[in-house]
């Protein structure tokens, strides 16, 4: 949703941000340490700078245990 370029649809609908790019980075199999996240987010801060554009990290915590209703 939030970068859909609008292919589908001949440009209607579009994303907030369409020309962004989306960077994924793992931070761990199981555990992760304040280490890690510091250089999964540097990581996305030095591609940005490679390709002159901004950064947004979106940090989502969580876990698959317990009920998700």
């Amino acid at each position: 949703i939030a970068t859909g370029s609008g292919w589908g649809t001949k440009g209607k609908y579009q994303g907030i941000a369409p020309k962004a790019d989306i960077v994924a980075v793992a931070i761990g199999d199981e555990e992760w340490t304040p280490s890690s996240v510091i250089d999964g987010m540097q990581y996305i801060y030095n591609y940005a700078a490679s390709v002159h554009k901004p950064a947004v990290i979106n940090f989502s915590v969580g876990t698959q245990i317990g009920p998700h209703d």
